[in-house]
């Protein structure tokens, strides 16, 4: 029983570790912090998302603003060989963790990149995790650059600029929680 303490006592000082590290590495809040999407909003997000691939005859190209450790894209990528997955991501720790879960798919991409200096006009599904902040920033962005039809699904917090097509209620870790969908 003692073991098991010591392990959760280490394992929790290491993601307090990382989460610090992620927090200055982002410019103390310039980017949005590693969260992850393993809990009821990231099912949400990929049954969301799995929906609107499912009912394509056309291979689509999906990317993910934000990408961390892959758990939205990779389960897609390994269910819908058919479509392209890129995920853009900063941080250098979460991109050789996402590229090594993904190892084998030839389908999926993970990029080390600020995906605000990217044209993201080629995609037709994005998936944005972004601070409240950056909300009007990244909006905007995908007003300009994104074709008539595109499928936009933003998770906690909405993207301006951009008309909601429709809202649906989830959680994160028991706090409730909203994702944004939005048709451009």
């Amino acid at each position: 029983m003692l073991y098991i303490a010591f392990l959760i006592f280490i394992c929790s000082f290491l993601w307090v570790c990382f989460c610090l590290y992620s927090y200055v590495l982002n410019g103390c809040g310039k980017f949005a912090p590693f969260v992850p999407t393993n809990s009821k909003i990231g099912k949400d997000v990929r049954l969301i998302l799995k929906n609107k691939l499912q009912t394509s005859n056309k291979s689509l190209k999906i990317v993910d603003l934000g990408s961390g450790t892959g758990s939205v894209l990779i389960p897609l990528a390994k269910e819908f060989p058919q479509h392209r997955f890129i995920g853009y991501e900063w941080d250098p720790i979460l991109i050789q963790i996402s590229r090594k879960k993904a190892r084998g798919l030839k389908n999926i991409v993970f990029k080390q990149k600020n995906y605000m200096k990217e044209n993201l006009s080629v995609f037709n599904v994005v998936f944005a995790y972004v601070l409240k902040a950056q909300g009007d920033q990244v909006g905007l962005k995908l007003k300009k650059e994104l074709k008539h039809e595109s499928f936009v699904v933003a998770a906690d917090y909405p993207l301006s600029y951009l008309k909601e097509y429709k809202r649906h209620k989830s959680s994160r870790f028991g706090i409730n929680a909203e994702i944004y969908i939005y048709i451009i």
